[in-house]
């Protein structure tokens, strides 16, 4: 979280990182929220021509162990297209607006 972020998070979390020469340029994971978790993703800008590739989608699925194994409901916000598209793949429900929900299907 300090080599992405440059702070640790008030929370606890688990994360996949992702590296680009050596740089974490990507974090993917859930944050534990005091009444639910958060699924999160958040990557640098140089990483933006490398999104589709194998190997991102690969750290992104994996992150969804983290969700499978979260004692919860976890949710998730997307504000673009991209994102929704990304989020009903990974098997999270459309619950209102900008919010995506897990809760607790089996994959």
């Amino acid at each position: 979280m300090v080599a992405f972020h440059g702070q640790t998070s008030r929370h606890s979390l688990r994360a996949n990182s992702i590296l680009l020469d050596g740089e974490v340029v990507a974090m993917v994971g859930v944050v534990r929220h005091p009444e639910w978790g958060v699924f999160f993703s958040d990557h640098k800008p140089q990483l933006r021509p490398y999104l589709s590739s194998v190997t991102v989608w690969r750290a992104v699925k994996d992150a969804m162990t983290f969700v499978h194994n979260y004692r919860g409901p976890v949710m998730a916000i997307s504000d673009g297209v991209e994102g929704c598209i990304n989020l009903k793949r990974l098997g999270f429900e459309h619950l209102y607006g900008a919010w995506w929900g897990w809760l607790g299907q089996q994959q």
